[in-house]
Order: structure tokens, then sequence, then C-alpha cells
């Protein structure tokens, strides 16, 4: 986990970091890649009497299925690109 910004006053504290790990189990339906991904988490908390009253965990789902699907949506666009090039649809 590597931190990219922290954020504290007296009722608040933000803390925004990178996750990480290697896509190893089946996600969003997508095969294990064996490849290492991170994905942007951002935790906020409201703090009242010195006590974390409200946490709030954000991250971007939708970025992550992206880059799981990266891989398998570059090899079909290369497919594509060499079969325009001859002419012929596999």
């Amino acid at each position: 986990m590597d931190r990219v910004a922290l954020v504290v006053d007296d009722s608040h504290a933000a803390y925004e970091f990178l996750f990480g790990g290697v896509h190893s189990g089946s996600l969003y339906g997508e095969a294990p890649t064996g490849r290492p991904v991170t994905m942007p988490m951002v935790v906020s908390y409201q703090v009242h009497g010195g006590e974390i009253t409200q946490a709030r965990l954000d991250y971007d789902a939708g970025g992550l299925r992206g880059t799981l699907c990266a891989e398998r949506i570059d090899e079909a666009g290369d497919q594509l690109l060499s079969s325009e090039r001859t002419g012929v649809l596999s």
C-alpha cells in the first residue's frame, strides 16, 4: 500500500492510497491473469470527541475491471487489425 495523501483537521481525516495485489482469482468474471494490479482508494473519516463516528471507503471498481480486461481487449484489437490488413475475419 503506497500513501498518496493524508489530510487531517479537528473533525475529519482523509487518506488516499494505492492498494495493490496480484490478480490470482476470478474477479468480475475475468479469469486470473497473474498480473500485478493497483487500485486508487480513499478512506474518509468523521471524528467527534476523539472517536471515529463515520468512515467511508471510495474506489474505482470500473477502473479495476478495465485494468483486468485490458490485456484481453488488446489481444482482440490486435486480431481485428490483422484481419483488416488481410481482408479476412477469423
